[in-house]
């Protein structure tokens, strides 16, 4: 996963080993529960600029998602790290 910042820099996150799918055959999807884990340089600059992309890298294709809440970071990890 990819986070694209509005200062033009990006924060690359790599999924924790226990990255698990969980199947719908019924339903046809597949829900994905993991962690991911920040470093202190990752968490400066998501204090530091707004999310402005996100692009999740799939085996197959790279997908970007919308953001709803571009300064989520910037107003909630003071929060968590307290």
């Amino acid at each position: 996963m990819v986070f694209s910042l509005s200062n033009g820099e990006s924060i690359e996150l790599n999924y924790a080993k226990d990255f698990e799918p969980k199947e719908y055959p019924k339903y046809k999807f597949t829900t994905y529960s993991a962690e991911l884990e920040l470093n202190e340089e990752q968490i400066r600059k998501l204090q530091a600029a707004y999310l402005e992309k996100v692009d999740m890298h799939w085996s197959r294709r790279v997908e970007s998602y919308a953001i709803f809440n571009p300064d989520y970071f910037i107003k909630e990890l003071p929060k968590m790290i307290k």
